[in-house]
């Protein structure tokens, strides 16, 4: 949807395909949620942005909990969501779960807004700290997720964007295995990473 300045990660949860189907479903419901004519109106009145993305976490995660509940193979699946859509430069986030969105830099990396996990909820309560919370044998609980039962409690946040700052979108596919250090580097061509060794 990169015409209409909206980006889109779903990380499925379930077994066997299950989780590829709740992904795929909500970016299906987004790509028709977010309409040219709707956008249009958004960066109009972007004071309507938050209540219009919270509104279509809710309606997307009741959608896909709907099609979890009509077929066996289907039950019990769900996908962590991260949304993202930039009005000029002004960036507009909103998640569920622990698919993540980075501003980065030469000199700065910053997760806009925090996981929905287990541990993270502990690095609140101050039980754990960052880098504990990193490695802990929990930290893949998700608390929040598209097609649960209950009423999806998403998190919106929106930042200025300075020149020469980057968004990034992923899941923990990407963020688990690099710490917040490399991936910066790696955004700003400074990669730490050793290079293939010659054969």
């Amino acid at each position: 949807m990169a015409g209409r300045d909206i980006y889109i990660i779903a990380d499925g949860m379930g077994d066997h395909n299950a989780g590829e189907v709740a992904a795929a479903e909500a970016i299906k419901f987004f790509e028709d949620f977010f309409t040219e004519d709707l956008v249009d109106r958004l960066r109009r009145e972007p004071h309507a942005i938050r209540d219009m993305m919270q509104l279509s976490f809710a309606q997307v995660s009741k959608r896909v909990y709907g099609k979890s509940q009509t077929d066996a193979s289907l039950l019990g699946m769900g996908c962590t969501l991260v949304v993202a859509l930039l009005n000029g430069s002004t960036l507009h986030a909103c998640h569920a779960g622990d698919a993540r969105c980075y501003v980065t830099s030469a000199s700065i990396i910053e997760q806009i807004g925090r996981d929905h996990s287990y541990v993270w909820d502990l690095v609140r309560l101050d039980k754990l700290t960052p880098e504990e919370a990193r490695t802990h044998y929990m930290k893949n609980i998700v608390t929040q997720v598209i097609g649960q039962r209950s009423p999806i409690e998403s998190e919106y946040e929106t930042r200025e964007l300075r020149p020469g700052e980057r968004i990034l979108m992923c899941s923990d596919g990407l963020w688990d295995m690099l710490p917040d250090e490399e991936i910066q580097a790696v955004m700003s061509g400074e990669s730490l990473l050793e290079p293939p060794a010659a054969s």
